[in-house]
């Protein structure tokens, strides 16, 4: 039993390190992305540029954590689907309703994302696959 314990805290260890390598990727991607938008002359890159780049790499996150762990965190997938729709807007010149995608957007996570059921994700079930906020 002590073997098991020591082999869950070792899969504990390798999952935190993921996490906090995933975070630094993230936050060093979203702040190489702001300082050279801010180093492009104005009128080069198309009209939602940045909100689109940010869109896709907060998607790119989630898609990498759900390839490893099976799970995805539902904030930062709405953030990055608002972003990339917001962006494809301005891109277009069009006024997007975001408050009402933001509220379709959240109803379809609710779906998507199983509840807690007896204190237990899903991800703690062995073998099963699933999303968490």
């Amino acid at each position: 039993m002590h073997h098991v314990d020591q082999s869950s805290e070792h899969e504990n260890a390798k999952v935190n390190t993921f996490e906090e390598k995933l975070g630094t990727f993230g936050w060093g991607s979203i702040l190489i992305l702001t300082g050279s938008m801010w180093l492009v002359p104005r009128g080069l890159l198309p009209n939602g540029t940045w909100l689109m780049t940010m869109g896709l790499i907060l998607l790119g996150l989630n898609a990498a954590r759900y390839s490893v762990r099976h799970v995805w965190d539902g904030f930062t997938s709405a953030l990055g689907i608002l972003s990339l729709l917001a962006g494809v807007g301005e891109l277009f010149h069009t006024s997007l309703p975001l408050l009402a995608i933001t509220l379709i957007v959240i109803g379809v996570l609710a779906f998507l994302i199983p509840r807690r059921e007896n204190g237990l994700s899903c991800s703690d079930k062995p073998g099963q696959r699933c999303c968490e906020l």
